[in-house]
């Protein structure tokens, strides 16, 4: 469970122990309450150079659904990261992190399917098991739409406008073929964010309330692959 400076985070009551278990019991896995298990917050960081995500294996990660060992849902192999989609959760940086650029490159190896880059991760369980964030959509036919989590938290949009906490890309923004690597660029710049799709700029937000935060990958129920994963300093504008 991730610890929030600020507040306070007593342990939960045997009873609501026992009443979540039972709720658990009778939902989907994407809408079972989780309880992270990331270790506690830890200062913002503004990268000063660039930092690949995947050289150190699994160590700079933490998966946030309590009792599920990481290397159960998660393996890198010649540098891949690979996920297995289930059970549904988080890959967490242990680092947070403002003012700065991730990369990504990801694919669908078998069957199309979702998934997400989630910069600013904040408070868990805002919309089923998903932490509060701006997710940058990985979903296939989706990629490089914004989805906030939870839908109510506001912001501004272009080209296309903010509708419920959904903003969709930009026409000219493709994806490639489904097996064919794809490419995201996600610029965090205090409380906007910019995304490219394949080199195409494809979605633009401003006003988000949350500017820094770890970085999480959505673990949703398909399996993925990511061959690049990295945070870089911000080019200047």
């Amino acid at each position: 469970r991730r610890e929030f400076p600020g507040r306070r985070n007593p342990e939960p009551s045997m009873n609501k122990t026992l009443a979540l278990i039972s709720i658990c019991g009778t939902l989907a896995a994407p809408f079972c309450l989780a309880e992270e298990t990331a270790p506690a917050a830890t200062p913002a960081v503004t990268p000063t150079e660039e930092i690949n995500l995947l050289k150190n294996g699994l160590k700079d990660w933490t998966f946030d659904r309590k009792g599920v060992d990481i290397n159960t849902i998660a393996k890198i192999e010649d540098g891949v990261l690979k996920l297995s989609g289930n059970p549904a959760g988080s890959l967490i940086t242990r680092g947070s992190y403002k003012d700065y650029e991730i990369e990504v490159e990801w694919r669908w190896p078998g069957k199309p399917g979702n998934g997400g880059v989630l910069p600013h991760v904040g408070e868990p369980n805002q919309i089923g098991v998903w932490p509060r964030s701006m997710e940058c959509q990985l979903l296939n036919n989706n990629a490089a739409y914004f989805l906030a989590i939870p839908r109510k938290l506001p912001f501004e949009s272009k080209p296309n406008p903010n509708k419920g906490g959904v903003s969709k890309r930009s026409e000219a923004a493709k994806e490639n073929p489904l097996g064919e690597w794809n490419n995201m660029r996600v610029q965090c710049r205090g409380n906007s964010f910019k995304v490219w799709l394949n080199g195409e700029l494809a979605n633009e937000c401003t006003g988000w309330p949350d500017s820094e935060g770890p970085l999480a990958l959505q673990n949703e129920g398909t399996p993925y692959d990511f061959r690049k994963v990295v945070i870089r300093p911000l080019p200047k504008e």
